[in-house]
């Protein structure tokens, strides 16, 4: 995960996404769902694929979005103010947390 290993809790199989040059925002979303399927389907360790988009790039967040991505944090690293997304697989994101248990009912 490199540069972005302080900016949030970072696991050994969790992918960055980066992007050498401008994609027109709908081929962003396009080639943004087909690198996340591809990392999650090489690495069945791989809990995230992350995103991280500028802060300021509103396009690029919703383009992450529509592929699939959640928005996760916006962070600040060395220059730069980020927005974090990640694509998850289902066996990180379904689960059972209680939420809609009240205790003692």
């Amino acid at each position: 995960m490199g540069r972005l290993r302080a900016a949030y809790p970072a696991h050994s199989h969790d992918v960055e996404v980066r992007l050498i040059g401008v994609l027109p925002e709908g081929e962003l979303a396009a080639v943004l769902a087909a690198a996340g399927r591809d990392a999650l389907d090489a690495d069945p360790r791989c809990r995230r694929v992350v995103f991280a988009p500028a802060a300021t790039d509103l396009a690029a967040v919703a383009a992450a979005e529509r592929a699939g991505f959640r928005h996760v944090v916006d962070v600040e690293i060395p220059g730069v103010g980020l927005s974090l997304l990640a694509l998850e697989p289902a066996w990180v994101t379904s689960f059972d947390n209680g939420l809609d248990r009240v205790p003692g009912t």
